[in-house]
């Protein structure tokens, strides 16, 4: 999961400066990590936390109550398939002769989404610091 962040970290802001059209392959590959974030989040439901005072939590109730109240809503908007509804919603021609650059700005727009996939970074780099990391 780690090396898909990182590789996002990268992808996502050249991708949301430089493309103006979505390749099918893009398409692809953010399915597919939407899918992969899908199965983390969901994962996160079962695993035992660790409180403040190294007290290991193992309560199904607890955990749930925990992650909703911590990571929940960032892991929940980071598994939004942005591009696929991109894709069904909008037409990424664009006709440069009609002057239509506006156009090219709102469809560069409904890429910033994207970003909130970067938040599981800040995520990972807390566990890192904090020396839990396996």
């Amino acid at each position: 999961m780690l090396i898909i962040i990182v590789f996002l970290s990268v992808s996502v802001p050249y991708r949301i400066a430089f493309e103006d059209v979505t390749p099918l392959e893009w398409l692809y590959a953010d399915t597919v990590v939407d899918f992969l974030f899908i199965i983390d989040m969901s994962l996160n439901f079962f695993t035992a936390i660790e409180m403040d005072s190294g007290e290991i939590i193992g309560d199904r109730r607890q955990i749930i109550l925990t992650y909703i109240k911590s990571w929940f809503f960032v892991d929940l908007t980071s598994c939004i398939p942005i591009s696929l509804i991109q894709k069904l919603t909008t037409d990424e021609t664009i006709d440069l002769n009609n002057n239509s650059m506006v156009n090219l700005r709102i469809i560069k727009l409904t890429r910033l989404p994207r970003l909130y996939r970067l938040l599981r970074l800040v995520k990972l780099i807390r566990i890192y610091k904090s020396n839990k990391f396996i």
